[in-house]
C-alpha cells in the first residue's frame, strides 16, 4: 500500500513553488515508472539520488548542505545492495522521498537560486526532450517565491532528514539480510557505519537538538539566540555584524532598522554643548 502523501508532514509551499513542484513531477514521470518496478537495490535507485545530489542547485543553508551530502550517502547504499529485494516499506519510503519531498525541495531551491536553476531542469528532463527551459519558466512560476530562506532550511532540517536517514538504515538492513540468506557470514559482513558526530547542532521539529564533544544528545528551545547560534556555527570564521546577523534571522527587520540607525558617536551639537559646559568637562576629568 503507498504512503498518502497528503497525510505525512510536507515541506511547505506557496503558490509559485507549488506550480513549479507540478512541473517538475510531471518531467519525473519516466523516472517514477522504473522506481515503480524497481523493488530490488538495482542502480536505478543509486542513480536517481546520485542525480539529485549532483543537480540541485546550490544554497548556503546547513540543512540542505547536509541534505544533499545525505543523497549521496543513499546513492551509495543503494548501489551496494546489489540485487537486494527491498521490503514494501522500504521500497513506499524510497518513493516518497523522490517522488514528492525531492522535488518539492527541487522547486523551493530552484526559486531561491535561480541562476543556479537551469542546471537541475536539464538533469530532471533529460529523458523529455520537449521539456524546455521555456516549459519551467512559464508565467505561473516567474514570480519570486515568498518562502524565506531560514524557514526551508528549518523545514529540511526537522521534516526531511530524519525520513532520509531512516531510509538509508532500512536499506543497509535489506542488503545485510539478503547476503545472510546468501550465505554470507556475519563475520564476513559488516555494514560500514559512520561514526557518530561529536558536535551537532540541527533542527528537529521544534527545537534545537545538540551534542556537544561526544556527550548524549540534548534539546534546546527554539529561541532567537539558538537561532543565532545556528548560523554561526555552520559558518565559522565567517566575519558579521552584529546588525547583519539580526537582519540574516530576522530579514523583517531590514526595513525597520538600517546601518544608518546607528552613529558611531556623538553628533556635533552634543560634542559642542559639551564644550561649552565647563561642568561637564570638569565632572569628566
Amino acid at each position: 500500500m503507498p504512503i498518502d502523501p497528503h497525510k505525512i508532514q510536507q515541506i511547505p509551499l506557496d503558490r509559485v513553488t507549488q506550480a513549479l513542484y507540478a512541473k517538475i513531477f510531471a518531467a519525473m514521470e519516466g523516472v517514477r515508472r522504473k522506481l515503480a518496478e524497481a523493488h530490488t537495490g538495482t542502480e536505478t535507485w543509486a542513480a536517481v539520488f546520485a542525480e539529485f545530489q549532483g543537480s540541485l542547485p546550490e544554497l548556503d543553508l546547513p540543512a540542505y548542505h547536509d541534505l544533499r551530502s545525505e543523497l549521496g550517502s543513499l546513492a551509495a547504499a543503494f548501489g551496494q545492495a546489489i540485487d537486494a529485494p527491498l521490503r514494501d516499506k522500504t521500497h513506499r519510503l524510497a518513493l516518497q522521498v523522490v517522488e514528492h519531498d525531492l522535488p518539492r525541495v527541487a522547486a523551493i531551491a530552484a526559486k531561491l537560486n535561480e541562476e543556479d536553476a537551469p542546471k537541475f531542469f536539464a538533469a530532471v528532463s533529460k529523458d523529455r526532450p520537449e521539456m524546455t527551459l521555456a516549459y519551467f519558466e512559464t508565467p505561473e512560476v516567474k514570480p519570486r517565491t515568498r518562502i524565506k530562506r531560514s524557514d526551508f532550511d528549518r523545514a529540511v532540517s526537522g521534516i526531511l532528514r530524519n525520513r532520509m536517514e531512516e531510509l538509508e538504515r532500512l536499506v543497509r538492513e535489506d542488503t545485510a539480510a539478503w547476503l545472510r540468506s546468501q550465505g554470507v557470514n556475519c563475520d564476513e559482513f559488516e555494514i560500514e557505519e559512520e561514526d557518530a558526530p561529536r558536535f551537532v547542532f540541527r533542527y528537529a521539529g521544534d527545537k534545537w537538538a545538540v551534542i556537544f564533544d561526544g556527550s548524549p544528545e540534548f534539546f534546546i528551545n527554539n529561541t532567537l539566540g539558538a537561532r543565532y547560534l545556528d548560523w554561526l556555527l555552520h559558518r565559522p570564521n565567517r566575519e558579521i555584524s552584529a546588525l547583519e546577523l539580526e537582519q540574516e534571522i530576522t530579514p523583517e527587520k531590514a526595513k525597520a532598522r538600517t546601518k544608518e540607525t546607528f552613529d558611531d558617536g556623538l553628533d556635533g551639537d552634543t560634542i559642542r554643548s559639551y564644550l561649552r559646559d565647563p561642568d561637564l568637562r570638569i565632572a569628566v576629568k
